[in-house]
C-alpha cells in the first residue's frame, strides 16, 4: 500500500467509550503513518528473541522483526488510561508459533512487560484461526484471556488495545468489517504490571507487516465517534452549506488521515478483494483534500492534477462518490471555487482550467441533496445565490473566444440555434474522433444542459418554490425535444452529433447515454441503447464501456479512442438505471470493477489510474505513456460508488424520505454498514436468507419491491 489508510484511533476512542473518568493524565498522543522510519522507536531483541530487532519502511508501510518500543509517561497500569491501535497484515503463510501484538514495557527487565498477542502460527490450527490472549512474560510466558477467532489470511485487520481503570481489553478485525461490540479479551492486567513507561510492538517467529500506529488519539475534533453496530446512534446530518476559508498553503494537502467511522464499510465475503480496493480508493481521495488560502472554497477537493487548476467535470464527478462521507470530502462545497468566481467575480489562486466543461452541477447537487436532505443548502443556492440559474445561463449564452475571469483557457463552446458547437477537449473527450469537424452540433453539451433544466426544476420543488420549478421544467421539456428530433438516428438506434449540414456524425462513444441519464428516451429508444450496452463489439463485453465503440476505424485503445473511463462508464451506469435495466447496469458494473481490481493486482505501482486500457488489465495509454496514477479523482467512481450501488445493490438511497432501496441480487454474505444519509445511520448485512438491520431511527427499506418498515433498534429480515 502506498498509502495511509486510516486514523485507527477514532475507532479506539468508541470502543472504550468515548470518556474516561481515571483522574490519571492521558499520554500524549503519537500517530505514526510509517512514511518514514521515526528516530522515535527503539529496537530490541529480535524476533527469536536473539540479537536485534528490525524495522523497515517502505511505500508508507512498515516491516517488523522483534520487539520495538516507543517511550511513553503513562504511569500506574491501574489508573492508565491508554489506547492503542495498528493494522497489520495477517500472514498468508508464517512459521511456527508466529504471532504479533502490542506492547506495554514497565521499568524493569524483559519480564517486566505485557503483551497484547494475535497468535497464527500456533501448529494444527486451521488457516485463519487466531489465538488472541494477553501475555505475562517469564518462564511459563503465562496466558490471560485466551480466545479463538477466524481471521482472513492475507488480509489487513487492525489490533487495538485499550487500558482503563486497571483492565486491558483487546479487540482484532478485519478491514472492511465494524470493531467488535464486546472485547475479545478482557483481563485485569493491573494485578500483573505496576508501572508503563514504554509502549511498543512486538513479533515472534516471523516477520510482519504493519501500517498506521495510533497512541491515544482521540476521533478529530467536530466528527463523531461510530455508535455500537447494535443500535447506531443519530449522527448529526452533515452541513454541506459553505465553509470558512483556511490559511494552508495553496494546493496544499490537509494533515489528516482517513477516518473510516464517518464512511460505509462494505460486506463482500465473495469478493474481499473488492473491499480492499474500496478503502484503497477512499485513502489516494484523502490525499486529493487540499487547501488553497483565498479559495472562496478550502479545503477541497482537488482533481489529481495540480494543486493550482481545477475542473468542473472532475470536481462534478468526485461530488458524485464524496456524498457517502461529506464530512471528510467536500463534494459538492468544492465547486464553490466556480460558482463564486465564475458567477459573483470572486478572485482566487485556484485557475479554472476550461470554463465551458459540462455543465453538471445540478446533478451533483441534487444526488447529494438525496444524501444529506440540507434544505439550507438549496436555499442558499437556489435563492439567496442562484448559483445554478446562473450557470445555466452563462452555458446557453457563451461564446467562443470569450474570456472568462479567473479561467486559464478561453471559451470553446458556441451556441447556435439548435444546439452548441463545442470542442473535444472543453467537452472532456479530448482526441475523441467525434471533434474532427470543428464546426458539427454536439448532442451532449445539449443533453447536459437539459439535463440541468431537468434537476434544477427538481430541487426547486425540495424548497416548494413552484414557479422557479416551472421555468425549468418548460426548459428541460424544450431540449427533450430538440435532442430527439435532431440528434437520434433511427438507423442506428443512437444518438449522433450533427454536421453543419444536417448529416450525422456515425462516431459511436458512451456519450450516447447523456439524454438517457436526463430521461429523454423513449422505451424503444431505451431498448435500443440497451443493446448497444449488452453488444462486446460496441459498448460490452468482458471490458464494457470503451469510450469509442470496437468496430470504429479510429478505435486504438489510445486515452479517448477506446480506454475505458470511469466518469462515462458511470454516467451511463445510471443512464441504464433510470429506465429499470439493473440487471444490465450491475454486470457491467462488476466488470469494471474487476478490470480494475486485476489492474491493481497485476500493474506496479498498485494503484488506481485516470483510466484504462480496454482489452487487457492495463492503465489507459496517451501518446505512448501511462494514464495518471493515483486517481481519486473520479475513478473512485468505480471502487466506492459502483461498489455500493451496483454490486451490493444500495441503488436508491434517499434522505428525504428515509429510504433505501437494495436490489439483493448476491447469494453470499453481504451488505453494509455504517451508511449514513440525513439523520439516519443503517447497517444492513444479508447472509443466508435473512437481513440484519440496525437502525439508529425509523426509516424505509425495499428490497427487490418489497417493503418493510423498520423501527430504531435491530431486526432480522426473512428474504428469501
Amino acid at each position: 500500500m502506498m498509502y495511509c489508510r486510516m486514523l485507527v484511533a477514532a475507532m479506539a476512542c468508541w470502543l472504550i467509550g468515548g470518556v474516561f473518568t481515571s483522574s490519571a493524565p492521558a499520554a500524549e498522543p503519537v500517530v505514526d503513518d510509517f512514511s518514514t522510519v521515526s528516530d522515535q522507536w527503539q529496537l530490541q531483541e529480535g524476533k527469536k528473541k536473539t540479537g536485534k530487532a528490525t524495522l523497515t519502511v517502505a511505500d508508507g508501510v512498515a516491516t517488523i522483526g522483534g520487539v520495538v518500543s516507543r517511550p511513553l509517561a503513562v504511569g500506574r497500569l491501574a489508573s492508565a488510561q491508554l489506547r492503542v491501535s495498528v493494522r497489520f497484515l495477517l500472514p498468508e503463510q508464517a512459521p511456527q508459533w508466529s504471532s504479533f501484538g502490542v506492547a506495554l514495557f514497565g521499568p524493569g527487565d524483559v519480564n517486566d512487560r505485557l503483551y497484547a498477542i494475535a497468535l497464527f502460527g500456533q501448529p494444527d490450527a486451521a488457516a485463519g484461526e487466531v489465538t488472541l490472549f494477553v501475555e505475562e512474560p517469564g518462564a511459563n510466558a503465562k496466558r490471560h484471556g485466551t480466545s479463538v477467532k477466524d481471521l482472513k489470511p492475507g488480509k489487513w485487520h487492525t489490533l487495538a488495545v485499550e487500558v482503563s481503570a486497571g483492565r486491558l481489553k483487546v479487540r482484532v478485525w478485519p478491514d472492511g468489517e465494524a470493531a467488535p461490540a464486546k472485547p475479545d479479551v478482557d483481563v485485569k492486567a493491573a494485578d500483573l504490571m505496576g508501572e508503563v513507561n514504554a509502549v511498543g510492538l512486538r513479533t515472534y517467529a516471523a516477520e510482519v507487516q504493519v501500517d498506521e500506529f495510533a497512541l491515544n488519539a482521540d476521533a478529530p475534533a467536530g466528527q463523531t465517534a461510530p455508535a455500537a453496530p447494535s443500535a447506531p446512534a443519530a449522527p448529526k446530518a452533515p452541513s454541506t452549506s459553505p465553509a470558512a476559508r483556511s490559511t494552508a498553503t495553496p494546493g496544499a494537502p490537509l494533515d489528516q488521515r482517513l477516518d473510516r467511522t464517518t464512511i460505509p464499510a462494505p460486506v463482500f465475503d465473495a469478493e474481499p478483494e473488492l473491499v480492499d480496493l474500496y478503502w484503497t480508493a477512499w485513502s489516494l481521495a484523502r490525499a486529493n483534500v487540499k487547501e488553497a488560502p483565498g479559495a472562496p472554497q478550502s479545503p477541497y477537493l482537488d482533481e489529481g492534477f495540480s494543486g493550482e487548476y481545477i475542473w468542473i467535470w472532475d470536481t462534478c464527478f468526485m461530488g458524485l462518490f464524496s456524498r457517502y462521507s461529506p464530512q471528510q470530502f467536500l463534494g459538492v462545497q468544492s465547486l464553490l471555487n466556480f460558482y463564486a468566481v465564475m458567477h459573483d467575480g470572486a478572485s482566487s489562486p485556484l485557475i479554472i482550467h476550461h470554463p465551458d466543461n459540462p455543465p453538471l452541477f445540478a446533478w451533483v447537487e441534487y444526488d447529494t441533496f438525496q444524501h444529506t436532505n440540507d434544505r439550507a443548502r438549496l436555499k442558499w443556492l437556489l435563492e439567496d445565490k442562484q448559483y445554478l440559474q446562473k450557470h445555466y445561463k452563462w452555458f446557453a449564452t457563451a461564446r467562443r473566444g470569450m474570456s472568462v475571469p479567473g479561467a486559464r483557457k478561453g471559451v470553446d463552446l458556441m451556441p447556435q440555434a439548435l444546439g452548441f458547437q463545442w470542442t473535444g477537449v472543453a467537452s472532456g473527450m479530448d482526441n475523441s474522433p467525434r471533434f474532427a469537424d470543428r464546426d458539427a452540433l454536439r448532442f451532449d453539451a445539449l443533453a447536459q444542459q437539459g439535463l440541468s433544466a431537468l434537476y434544477i426544476s427538481r430541487l426547486a420543488k425540495q424548497i416548494d418554490d413552484a414557479k422557479l420549478a416551472a421555468e425549468y421544467q418548460q426548459e428541460y421539456g424544450r431540449i427533450k425535444d430538440l435532442i430527439n428530433r435532431n440528434y437520434w438516428d433511427e438507423q442506428d438506434g443512437m444518438y449522433y452529433d450533427r454536421k453543419p449540414d444536417g448529416s450525422f456524425i456515425r462516431v459511436k462513444t458512451p456519450a450516447t447515454y447523456w439524454p438517457m441519464l436526463a430521461e429523454m428516451c423513449s422505451p424503444e429508444q431505451a431498448a435500443r441503447l440497451v443493446d448497444h450496452a449488452r453488444d462486446p463489439q460496441t459498448f460490452g463485453g468482458d471490458i464494457p464501456w470503451p469510450s469509442l465503440a470496437r468496430t470504429d476505424p479510429n478505435f486504438d485503445g489510445n486515452y479517448w479512442r477506446g480506454a475505458v473511463w470511469l466518469p462515462l462508464a458511470y454516467m451511463a451506469t445510471k443512464a441504464l438505471e433510470k429506465y429499470d435495466q439493473h440487471e444490465v447496469a450491475d454486470e457491467m458494473a462488476m466488470k469494471t470493477i474487476h478490470h480494475m481490481n486485476q489492474t491493481y493486482k497485476e500493474i506496479t505501482p498498485h494503484t488506481i489510474w485516470e483510466c484504462y486500457n480496454p482489452d487487457k488489465p492495463r492503465p489507459g495509454m496517451h501518446d505512448g505513456k501511462r494514464s495518471r496514477q493515483d486517481f481519486c479523482g473520479w475513478s473512485a467512481l468505480g471502487p466506492i460508488s459502483m461498489l455500493i450501488e451496483n454490486v451490493l445493490g444500495f441503488y436508491d438511497v434517499d434522505a428525504t424520505t428515509r429510504t433505501v432501496k437494495w436490489r439483493l441480487h448476491q447469494p453470499g454474505r453481504h451488505g453494509i454498514s455504517n451508511l449514513r444519509f440525513g439523520d439516519v445511520q443503517l447497517d444492513l448485512i444479508h447472509d443466508k436468507g435473512t437481513v440484519t438491520a440496525t437502525a439508529n431511527r425509523a426509516c424505509t427499506l425495499i428490497i427487490n419491491g418489497k417493503t418493510w418498515n423498520l423501527s430504531e433498534g435491530k431486526a432480522e429480515l426473512k428474504v428469501r
